[in-house]
Order: structure tokens, then sequence, then C-alpha cells
């Protein structure tokens, strides 16, 4: 493909390729920059570091200490 899109072809990929562009994006979780397919990096053990909205049934349960 040339740039400038000189054929209605080449404006018709330049449109699908950016179509796509968006779709990935949006794709992406919008609740943090860090959160990447629901992992925030790893922690200082090299363990993966999940993220509670992306994953909530990871979240570590709170005991009850109430007795």
């Amino acid at each position: 493909m040339t740039w400038p899109p000189v054929s209605s072809e080449d404006t018709r990929e330049q449109r699908a390729a950016e179509a796509e562009e968006s779709a990935a994006l949006d794709a992406r979780p919008r609740h943090g920059r860090d959160c990447v397919d629901g992992w925030l990096g790893d922690d200082e053990h090299d363990r993966p570091i999940p993220c509670l909205e992306c994953r909530p049934h990871l979240a570590r349960r709170r005991r009850d200490v109430s007795t």
C-alpha cells in the first residue's frame, strides 16, 4: 500500500486496519493502565499479581476472627 492512499482499495485497507486497531484497544480493560489480560505484573517473588477487577475469584478471603 502506498501513502497517501491513491485508490479506493488502499483507502479501504487503511480504514480496515484502523478499525481493527481501534477494536483491539477497546477490548483492553479501561480500569487500569497496568492491567494486561487480567494481570498487574509480578511481585518480588516473580509470582503474577492478579487484577481483582478482572479476576475477583482470586481475591484472598478474609477469615472471620470474631470468635
